[in-house]
């Protein structure tokens, strides 16, 4: 699980054991009218391997989208983008693999 604050609020990133990526987001209520706190489903993993971690974080400069990544049991690498403004959150561009990282050693080109 991992999480990330964007204008006060926290997004949960969450891998479930079938590999499928789902991401909180808690806008709603009075701040967000029209909006109600929601799980998105990313949609799974490619040849899932089990997950060993996910990590959420602000995309571009002007904080209006923000990357996930995965990496598997298989030393791959999985990473998504995805709009956070406005909300909700929308248009995740899909998964883009990076096949076996080896630590210590420089990703194929």
């Amino acid at each position: 699980m991992s999480t990330l604050v964007h204008a006060g609020e926290k997004i949960i990133g969450f891998v479930n054991g079938n590999g499928s990526v789902y991401i909180f987001d808690p806008r709603g209520g009075p701040n967000y009218p029209g909006l109600t706190p929601t799980w998105y489903d990313l949609g799974p993993l490619p040849n899932f391997q089990g997950a060993t971690e996910i990590a959420l974080e602000i995309g571009d400069p002007t904080g209006n989208t923000f990357d996930v990544t995965v990496a598997d049991a298989n030393n791959d690498i999985f990473q998504d983008e995805c709009q956070i403004d406005p909300a909700p959150i929308h248009a995740c561009t899909g998964w883009v693999l990076h096949p076996r990282i080896t630590p210590g050693v420089p990703p194929p080109p």
